[in-house]
């Protein structure tokens, strides 16, 4: 008619299917309708998911018309249930039921694509409707294109699946097949290095701005030496965070390919879930197995076996009178856990063993290599080589031959299914590794690493945790995160729990490893096996309680990441004492800087805080309220953003209260890390320098470790107010240092300082406070909280 004349196709469609069913609207009839429509001419994608909005805007101005032209006297009762059947619907069924462009990728020579989950599936499709748009062509005719130069390689994994031409290095070769003319952003290659550039020269950028700035301000002479060469790192901090917010606006994330294998990971996909532990107490054996019976029940797939990879603590003998009742206990709890689970006569739990060895370096019985030795020797058990491990308890033959180990700390908690979603993903063509000379990883990823978050504590925790850990909810698998290396370079950094192709993580690291050198491996081992992260799934863990435990932990991960320094240098270590060349790319070892750069930026804007004090009293005010941003920059600008997306969006009053608790967090934290900062930055000063005293001079303890388990134990035995103020002396006499210091220089100690000073000064007090147990979750008492506790149960049953 000519009423529709320019009107959207789908709308057009949506009206005639509501003016024949006056009103009655079934699912059943559009799938008819829509297919014999497609006889003739095909629907676009776009229009396909526009047709539910349509049919619905159709009901709606189709019932109003007959109430005013019937005088009110019209029935409702069709309108109201089509609207209903409508919003009830999964529609993502529909759509690839109609879609002609799925059907033609259905016929996928690799059969990969029926495979896949929805999310990957959809990707393939906009894919097809990026091109089409592109070259202006019809989506049936690209995915066609795709079908065949996929057919033309068929038998090769990556080449010979449509997905390598719409979401894969292949997208080129399609466009140009089609007769169209990609643009460099399509090209990855191009895209990588073009990201690159931009990405370090808008950081460089910013720091020489920042820098510039800073050396115009200040009225100095020589003087402004120091304070430069100090503001480097934090300008260079702050330039970092910017740019990696300012990417995130621009460059959405990005979701690899996954298979869908929510009935069953298929037999060839077995995976080992390895749980590197120390037998430290029957304690401890306790809520290991605990833990483990846990991840075991939400991930309770056939192909999986839990396997915990053991050795004792360090010793100064080689056997101590507990290593055999430790042992036996392990042992008995495994034997319980097979018993507890067995299924079909198959047994998912192991306890795999090894012994101390002595250790020179160390001058200690330990086990090989702490971690990485465990999970070195469970990769080389696995590819048939002889180890040391002996399995213990449980079904040796479980571990003969699995070509995936997914790693987890005693501590870390598997969501439903994660283990398998991951086991999905590695699996995926798109992803799996290719191995060029040497060793090195070419395409595909070897280990892939998910998001992690902290895991909730029903007790409460301590206002240290919530304020530094705290969580509101969670949202497993609903939204991917941005990660500036994934989604502009394609690879991600492994932090030690993720999941991993043991023949290839083996061939990457041949050879590169020396020994007694590496504590903190995951970075060095992601960086050699090219790891990707998996940005729509998490696996939540722990967080420290209290603040010395923090400290403690984050002694030894900057211990571990100084111990990397001889890995930006055009030579570096290899096995038995050799010298290579850095097979590390230039963004590996920024990734490395740059997490040394994180570890001294406390200490440099301690030592910019006094100098400006003690130098610059005129500008002491924005000297001490810009240093204060720096700090607070990385945890405020989230809150901030929220803060204004709420504005901006007008909010529930429950997503509004939850959105003020993460800024009150927020300030929290800030005012924390400004209390603890001499503190934080001498425990910082402390690793720095004690790491390259043993990497380049003594070659001695570079190896030393405690476990998380045995550092609560430790922090717990000396938790009195004294205990903490010897120990976090720092603050205490740094404050009162830098107060008579100025006053014997004649100088009046400013105004700007005196809140930073008395936080310095009280900072055991602080720890001690937010160290106390908090109040545990209770039952919601009250009509507000009863009222908040009804609207949370009504929006969960409405997503489910």
């Amino acid at each position: 008619p000519e009423s529709q004349r320019g009107s959207p196709r789908a709308q057009v469609l949506a009206e005639e299917l509501v003016r024949r069913g006056r009103g009655r609207v079934e699912v059943g009839e559009v799938v008819l309708f829509l297919e014999g429509y497609q006889e003739v001419r095909s629907l676009r994608l776009a229009e396909l998911w526009a047709l539910p909005a349509f049919l619905r805007l159709a009901l709606l101005e189709d019932l109003a018309e007959r109430a005013v032209a019937d005088d009110g006297m019209v029935e409702f009762g069709p309108y109201i249930l089509s609207l209903r059947t409508l919003a009830g619907e999964d529609w993502r069924g529909v759509v690839e039921s109609l879609s002609l462009v799925d059907g033609v990728l259905r016929e996928d020579p690799a059969a990969v694509y029926a495979k896949m989950d929805f999310r990957t599936r959809d990707r393939y499709r906009r894919g097809v409707e990026k091109v089409a748009r592109l070259i202006k062509q019809p989506e049936d005719t690209v995915a066609r294109q795709a079908l065949e130069l996929a057919r033309s390689r068929a038998g090769d994994p990556r080449r010979g699946h449509v997905g390598y031409y719409l979401v894969d290095e292949g997208v080129v070769t399609l466009i140009h097949s089609l007769g169209g003319r990609a643009p460099i952003t399509w090209i990855p290659s191009r895209r990588r290095r073009l990201a690159g550039s931009a990405y370090l020269g808008v950081i460089a950028v910013l720091t020489l701005v920042f820098l510039a700035f800073l050396n115009t301000v200040l009225p100095l002479g020589a003087a402004k030496v120091p304070i430069l060469l100090l503001a480097l790192v934090p300008a260079l901090g702050t330039a970092v965070g910017l740019m990696n917010r300012l990417a995130g606006q621009f460059v959405g994330p990005r979701t690899l390919p996954r298979l869908d294998v929510r009935d069953g990971i298929p037999k060839r996909c077995r995976t080992v879930v390895a749980v590197p532990v120390l037998l430290g107490s029957g304690a401890e054996i306790e809520s290991i197995l605990h833990n483990l019976e846990t991840n075991y029940q939400a991930n309770s797939d056939p192909a999986l076996s839990f396997a915990l990879l053991t050795d004792f603590p360090d010793s100064s003998t080689r056997r101590t009178q507990k290593d055999g009742s430790l042992l036996a206990a392990a042992a008995a709890g495994i034997r319980e856990l097979n018993r507890k689970y067995e299924r079909d006569g198959q047994s998912a739990f192991l306890l795999v063993h090894r012994p101390r060895l002595w250790n020179p370096s160390e001058e200690c019985w330990m086990g090989w290599e702490r971690k990485r030795g465990k999970l070195a020797e469970l990769n080389q058990m696995l590819l048939g080589n002889p180890t040391s491990l002996w399995v213990v308890e449980g079904e040796a033959h479980r571990l003969k031959g699995a070509p995936f180990v997914l790693t987890v700390d005693a501590d870390t908690r598997l969501p439903r299914d994660s283990a398998a979603r991951l086991v999905g993903t590695l699996a995926h063509p798109l992803n799996r590794p290719e191995i060029g000379p040497r060793g090195r990883i070419t395409r595909g990823y070897s280990v892939l690493q998910p998001r992690i978050e902290i895991l909730p504590d029903a007790d409460g925790g301590t206002a240290f945790s919530r304020v530094y850990g705290g969580v509101e909810g969670l949202d497993l698998y609903a939204h991917a995160a941005f990660d500036v290396y994934q989604d502009l370079f394609d690879v991600g950094i492994f932090a030690g729990k993720g999941i991993y192709d043991v023949e290839a993580f083996e061939a990457s690291l041949a050879g590169r490893t020396p020994e007694n050198s590496l504590l903190s491996h995951d970075l060095f081992e992601g960086a050699h096996g090219r790891a990707g992260l998996v940005a729509d799934l998490i696996l939540l863990e722990d967080f420290p309680t209290h603040p010395l435990a923090y400290a403690r932990r984050a002694h030894r991960w900057i211990r571990g990441d100084w111990q990397l320094l001889p890995w930006l240098f055009p030579r570096v270590p290899a096995e038995r004492g050799e010298r290579r060349r850095n097979p590390l790319s230039l963004l590996s070892r920024w990734m490395i800087l740059d997490n040394l750069r994180r570890s001294v930026q406390p200490p440099a804007i301690l030592g910019m805080l006094i100098l400006g004090w003690a130098l610059v009293p005129a500008l002491a005010w924005g000297w001490t309220l810009g240093l204060a941003a720096v700090v607070g920059l990385p945890f405020l600008t989230g809150s901030i953003d929220a803060a204004l997306r709420g504005l901006k969006e007008l909010p529930r009053r429950v997503d509004l209260e939850a959105e003020l608790r993460g800024l009150r967090r927020a300030l929290g934290r800030w005012a924390m890390d400004l209390t603890f900062l001499p503190f934080e930055s001498w425990n910082h000063c402390d690793a720095i320098v004690r790491t390259l005293g043993r990497v380049y001079f003594s070659r001695r303890q570079l190896l030393e470790w405690t476990t998380a388990a045995v550092t609560a134990r430790a922090v717990g035995q000396s938790d009195s107010l004294g205990s903490l103020t010897r120990q976090m002396w720092v603050g205490p006499v740094l404050a009162a240092m830098v107060a008579s210091g100025l006053m014997a220089l004649d100088m009046v100690v400013p105004w700007a300082a005196m809140p930073f000073l008395t936080l310095w000064l009280f900072s055991p007090v602080v720890a001690y406070w937010v160290r106390r147990p908090g109040r545990p979750l209770r039952e919601p008492r009250g009509e507000f909280p009863r009222v908040r506790a009804r609207v949370l149960a009504r929006r969960v049953w409405a997503y489910y």
